[in-house]
């Protein structure tokens, strides 16, 4: 858990998607998404991103905010406890 935020999960389609509702407290929720893709039966690709519209100033913020650690550190999670 980070900041006072929220995450709801919206759909779930097995095996292939999942969608989220992401509230950051600033307006209207973005949207976050993780497609599977099975690889083999012991392997799957997942894609994780987000997208979403940013109010002023946070839509200027969010030139300089890199989210990339962040987005591994949570695959590296997920692999952890799904392994």
């Amino acid at each position: 858990k980070v900041g006072k935020g929220s995450q709801t999960i919206t759909k779930i389609v097995e095996g292939e998607t999942i969608e989220t509702a992401l509230d950051f407290g600033m307006g209207e929720p973005a949207k976050g998404y993780f497609i599977l893709k099975e690889i083999s039966p012991n392997q799957t690709l997942v894609t994780w991103g987000i997208s979403g519209k940013s109010p002023y100033p946070w839509n200027f913020m969010n030139l300089f905010m890199n989210m990339n650690k962040d987005f591994d550190q949570g695959l590296k999670n997920l692999k952890n406890r799904l392994e």
